[in-house]
């Protein structure tokens, strides 16, 4: 995930990181689904 140091890499597959957009998906996922079920 730490590409950003990698000159053989052309911008555009810099940017397009899939895994870390999955990673971040899923994270706010939860985050949204912790908060509807919590009861304040």
């Amino acid at each position: 995930m730490d590409d950003e140091d990698n000159s053989s890499l052309t911008l555009h597959d810099a940017l397009d990181d899939k895994l870390r957009v999955h990673y971040f998906k899923g994270y706010l996922a939860a985050f949204a689904q912790a908060i509807k079920s919590e009861p304040f």
